[in-house]
């Protein structure tokens, strides 16, 4: 069956982070994992009324054999597009374009990085000594070394 299949794919997003969900139960495990998985969490009410669906098809059936729930094309739709999402969730290129971001190197002058600031109207820049990340310089940090040199 079809929903079964694609239900599947959403349990094998969460084997990777617990590979005891069989053990702890898929919704259990829908709820640990949501704690730390923010594209998790904002699936996690229709995934839990999904597994209940899923339950309800594959593990209740009437005397005549025929599952007491039945399925929409809507619905395996859904849990496509939710199986993606977690899967390959979008990046930040795909909403917001792509743009190199401007970084300074730890040798660089405060003038340097005031100007990149101005210009992309930046909050914050990376700082790289080399190829190598050594933090984020903000505005706060800024102000605050600022205010520090005012006062001596």
């Amino acid at each position: 069956m079809r929903f079964v299949r694609v239900f599947g794919t959403t349990k094998g997003y969460f084997s990777r982070f617990n590979e005891d969900y069989r053990i702890d139960g898929f919704s259990r495990s829908l709820r640990g994992l949501s704690k730390s998985d923010k594209v998790l969490r904002s699936f996690l009410d229709i995934l839990l009324e999904y597994a209940e669906l899923r339950n309800a098809i594959v593990q209740t059936v009437r005397a005549d054999t025929r599952p007491i729930a039945e399925l929409h094309d809507e619905v395996v739709q859904d849990i496509e597009r939710i199986a993606r999402m977690l899967n390959d969730p979008p990046r930040i290129t795909s909403v917001f374009g792509y743009e190199k971001v401007a970084t300074i190197d730890t040798n660089d002058s405060l003038e340097k990085a005031l100007k990149i600031i101005a210009e992309k109207s930046y909050s914050q820049i990376p700082v790289y000594d080399g190829d190598q990340f050594k933090g984020i310089l903000t505005t706060n940090a800024i102000a605050d070394g600022w205010q520090v040199q005012v006062k001596k």
